[in-house]
Formats: structure tokens, sequence, C-alpha cells
């Protein structure tokens, strides 16, 4: 199995990057301090730019990403610290 990303693949995960650093997830604040609002926030960011769930259909909010497109998203998500 070749696990090369083609370029399209490679430009997905650079869109997803450039989007993370446009957006950044910011500082994750304690249990006491609000994390639950801003876990809701964050994925409500996601979700509205489509990055919540890559793999899920356009028409309920992902990208139709394939397994490749899954783990470009997770790379991404790592490389920028953020969660997903």
């Amino acid at each position: 199995m070749d696990l090369t990303y083609t370029a399209s693949e490679a430009a997905f995960r650079e869109e997803l990057r450039t989007w993370l650093t446009q957006n950044p997830v910011g500082q994750k604040p304690s249990w006491d301090d609000g994390l639950i609002e801003w876990l809701i926030a964050w994925q409500g960011r996601l979700y509205d730019a489509g990055w919540a769930a890559v793999q899920w259909p356009t028409e309920h909010g992902g990208r139709n990403a394939d397994a490749m497109g899954n783990r470009g998203a997770a790379a991404a998500f790592s490389c920028a610290d953020s969660v997903w």
C-alpha cells in the first residue's frame, strides 16, 4: 500500500493547515474555567468550516474525504497541536 500523498491530498492537508493557522484554537481553559463551552465553540468553528468530520458527506458538514484525506487531516491537527 502506498501512503504517499497525491498532489490533491497534499493540497487538502495544506488547506487545513492554513485554516488552522488563520483560526488558532487558543489556550485551552481548565474544567472550572469553561472547558466544555470552549470545546463546544471550537467544534462549532470546525463544523462551520467543514473540518469537524472531513470524511462525512458535504451535505452533512464534511468534506467527502477518503481514508488518505482523513489521515492528512489528522496529521495537520497534530502538527498544529490542535484539538480535533
